[in-house]
């Protein structure tokens, strides 16, 4: 049975970096929480018009091996969103659903 860790949706950035950094949550773990408050909330709040889970679990599985092999990024690194790995995504500005 998976631990839940959606405790970790609750935290600040720090607090976030600060629990991966001493090993209470992996960066998976992190993710799929996220993910799964999304999945649970945005219907109502309509807050996402793309949300990419795959590419997300795709980097939090590389931010875990990174981290078991003794490189710890800071905060800001790990919520950097890149411009370049965004221009296929689907938005809209002021967008009606």
């Amino acid at each position: 049975m998976a631990v839940s860790a959606s405790w970790v949706c609750d935290l600040d950035l720090r607090g976030v970096s600060e629990a991966l950094a001493a090993g209470k949550v992996t960066s998976v773990e992190a993710t799929e929480a996220y993910l799964d408050r999304i999945a649970r909330h945005d219907g109502v709040l309509r807050a996402y018009i793309t949300v990419m889970g795959d590419a997300a679990r795709a980097r939090a599985r590389a931010a875990d091996a990174e981290q078991s092999g003794g490189r710890r990024r800071g905060h800001a690194a790990r919520c950097h969103r890149s411009r370049r790995s965004a221009k296929s995504v689907p938005t809209a500005a002021f967008a009606r659903r």
